[in-house]
């Protein structure tokens, strides 16, 4: 960061869960303090960050959206993570075994300690009024149970499957016949069949919006408000909407049986010491 002002762009193709990833391990690295987000509005996220949050940073930001401001930005801050500038930050000192390893969509595998630090940061991240007007009108049992199903045409283009229903299914099975689940799908089609099966045990957003940023905001917020959970796997959605709601929930991923660690080696650590001094 230049003058302890970070610069942070994000690609108009960036979700929600990609582009707060980047911006905690941003934060973490350099503590700045003044934060300028280059944020388009158009393209998967049709919404300005301050639409849709309000952030308690004990900083400063600035928000410029048009692709005009945007553009005209050509400094950028060098990629920080070792494998993506969507993953979360892992430094040497994290794992006092030697062993670091990615923490992404890991859940129930992340150490307390790791978790401890990226609370704050997450913590921090509160819904905008408009989102949490939304967030309120949902009302949640002590046993209810999240379930998010990012199936979607665009999935699988990403290089993932679109679960059958059935295997959330035999997840949500395993649970006591009075559990009750809040859904977040991305799309009324892929709704149905979980409100078919689970009549009257499904809470949605009521008259949700499946293309408002809005409730797709308030969705993350509630996927990590339960004591359980039940994820799409790869899903940075489903894994923000986690940090949120505090990394307490316990995890159930869809998609793959058993997520192996993956180990962070010395030579991608040493990209770290490549890195601009934090001058603030």
């Amino acid at each position: 960061a230049r003058n302890g002002i970070l610069h942070l762009r994000y690609a108009a193709t960036a979700g929600l869960g990609n582009r707060l990833k980047k911006t905690v391990s941003y934060l973490r690295y350099y503590q700045p303090r003044h934060l300028n987000l280059y944020w388009p509005d158009k393209g998967w996220v049709n919404a300005r960050f301050s639409d849709l949050f309000r952030p308690a940073w004990p900083i400063t930001y600035t928000e410029y959206n048009s692709p005009v401001q945007i553009n005209k930005f050509r400094y950028a801050e060098p990629l920080i993570p070792y494998v993506n500038e969507y993953a979360l930050l892992i430094t040497r000192d994290d794992f006092a075994d030697g062993k670091p390893f990615r923490i992404d969509t890991k859940y129930n595998q992340i150490p307390e300690h790791i978790r401890q630090i990226y609370r704050p940061y997450f913590a921090a991240i509160k819904p905008a009024p408009a989102v949490q007007k939304r967030i309120d009108v949902v009302r949640l049992p002590q046993n209810a149970v999240a379930v998010q199903v990012r199936n979607a045409p665009d999935w699988a283009a990403h290089g993932h499957n679109n679960e059958p229903a059935e295997n959330f299914f035999t997840a949500m099975d395993k649970f006591p016949p009075d559990t009750v689940f809040f859904l977040s799908a991305m799309s009324a089609e892929t709704a149905a069949p979980f409100h078919k099966r689970y009549t009257g045990r499904i809470f949605e957003l009521p008259d949700k919006d499946y293309r408002s940023m809005v409730d797709a905001a308030a969705d993350m917020f509630l996927l990590g408000c339960t004591k359980a959970a039940i994820y799409s796997y790869g899903s940075t959605f489903a894994e923000v909407g986690w940090w949120l709601g505090g990394a307490k929930s316990d995890v159930v991923i869809i998609g793959m049986d058993a997520p192996e660690k993956i180990l962070i080696d010395n030579s991608q650590l040493r990209i770290l010491d490549s890195l601009p001094a934090r001058d603030n």
